[in-house]
């Protein structure tokens, strides 16, 4: 499956959009992963479900980044329980308002209400990734797995 990713910045409100933009991957093509969803359905996920929790850092360049050690700061916030299907019409956004950004949320790194609200946008971003990620694996492995399961033989 192919999902488009869409960043914006507008009044220190950053904004990610999520959406279906088509079948196929270079594993499997167009034809063949939509057999794959309509015999096995749509796979799901719940924003409730996701654990919205990183750890980012600012670059060289001033950019927020996820830190890949304890350097940076723990941004997490919690999305209510909410399923989306994985299929055309898919499309789930996401909202960080600097202005909402609380004095307790600032850390070392992220030091300002705008960094805090960059990284929210941008944890939403990686958490969605992986979950859809994952559920697509797993229906992809449920279809391998009855296929390749060995035959008994029945002797009456």
């Amino acid at each position: 499956m192919i999902f488009e990713t869409k960043r914006s910045v507008v009044n220190n409100v950053f904004t990610v959009e999520i959406t279906f933009a088509g079948y196929g991957t270079d594993e499997m093509d167009e034809k063949h992963e939509q057999a794959l969803f309509n015999d096995l359905g749509n796979p799901v996920i719940n924003l409730g479900a996701i654990v919205f929790e990183g750890r980012f850092a600012v670059d060289g360049d001033k950019r927020v980044v996820p830190a890949e050690s304890e350097a940076g700061d723990v941004v997490k916030f919690i999305q209510n329980v909410k399923r989306y299907e994985l299929a055309p019409g898919f499309a789930v956004t996401f909202s960080a308002d600097a202005g909402d950004v609380a004095k307790s949320e600032l850390g070392e790194t992220l030091n300002t209400a705008r960094l805090v609200a960059e990284a929210k946008a941008l944890l939403f971003q990686q958490k969605v990734h992986e979950a859809i990620k994952s559920v697509v694996e797993e229906l992809k492995a449920q279809r391998t797995r009855f296929e390749t399961e060995t035959v008994a033989t029945l002797t009456v």
